[in-house]
C-alpha cells in the first residue's frame, strides 16, 4: 500500500433513472454493485466513506450529499469535507469491476499533485481519480456554475496529472476497471469477460 493515507469515496446519490433502480442495491452474482468495489479495493485504502444514500452493507462512513441534485461535484464537495485524510479516491457505485491493480498504479502516482486523472477510452475518468481537499474551494466554485462538472475541475486544476490510457496497458483487461452502467443488460455483456 502507498505510504500515503487515502479514503476512499463511493458515491451512492444518483437516482438511477435510466438504470430503472437503485444501482447500489443492484446484486451481480448475489453481491450488490456497492460491495463488490469495497471487496476489490477496499483493503487499498484507510477510510472508506458513501456519500449520499446508505448502501446497508454493515460498515463505513455514511456522509449526507448536500447538494443531492446537481451530480457527482455535489458528491465531490461532500467527501472531501467528511473524508478523514487530505485525498481521497472516488469512484461511482456502478463501477462493480473495478480492479485493485489499476487503482493502486493510480495511487502510487499521487505525489503532490491534488488531482491525479486517468485518460481511457479518450475520456476523462474523472469517477476514477484522486482529489485533495486543497481544490474544495474549486470545487464550491463550480457549484456555482450553471452546469457542474467534474471535467471542468480536473481541466481547471493548476497541477492535475493524468495518467494516459498506454500506463494501464500493461495490466489485462484493464479497460473493465473503468467500466459504468446506466443499463442493466450491458452488466451481462461484460459480466461474461475475464476478471483481473
Amino acid at each position: 500500500m502507498s505510504e500515503m493515507k487515502f479514503s476512499l469515496a463511493v458515491l451512492t446519490g444518483g437516482k438511477s433513472k435510466r438504470f430503472g433502480s437503485d444501482k447500489c442495491a443492484y446484486k451481480i452474482n448475489g453481491k450488490t454493485m456497492t460491495e463488490m468495489i469495497v471487496n476489490s479495493i477496499g483493503e487499498l485504502f484507510d477510510e472508506i466513506i458513501f456519500v449520499g444514500l446508505d448502501p446497508k452493507i454493515g460498515f463505513g462512513k455514511i456522509v449526507e450529499d448536500i447538494h443531492p441534485d446537481i451530480g457527482p461535484v455535489g458528491g465531490l464537495e461532500s467527501a472531501l469535507l467528511g473524508s478523514k485524510y487530505e485525498s481521497i479516491f472516488l469512484v461511482a457505485c456502478d463501477m462493480p469491476f473495478i480492479s485493485p491493480k489499476a487503482v493502486k498504479m493510480i495511487l502510487d502516482n499521487k505525489d503532490s499533485h491534488s488531482i491525479v486523472c486517468p485518460i481511457v477510452n479518450e475520456f476523462y475518468q474523472v469517477m476514477h481519480a484522486i482529489y485533495s481537499k486543497s481544490l474544495l474551494h474549486l470545487v464550491q466554485k463550480e457549484i456555482e456554475r450553471e452546469k457542474p462538472s467534474l471535467t471542468h475541475i480536473v481541466l481547471s486544476a493548476p497541477d492535475t496529472l493524468f495518467l494516459n490510457e498506454s500506463y494501464f496497458q500493461r495490466l489485462r483487461g484493464y479497460e473493465r476497471s473503468f467500466y459504468n452502467f446506466n443499463f442493466k443488460e450491458d452488466i451481462g455483456i461484460h459480466n461474461t469477460e475475464n476478471a483481473f
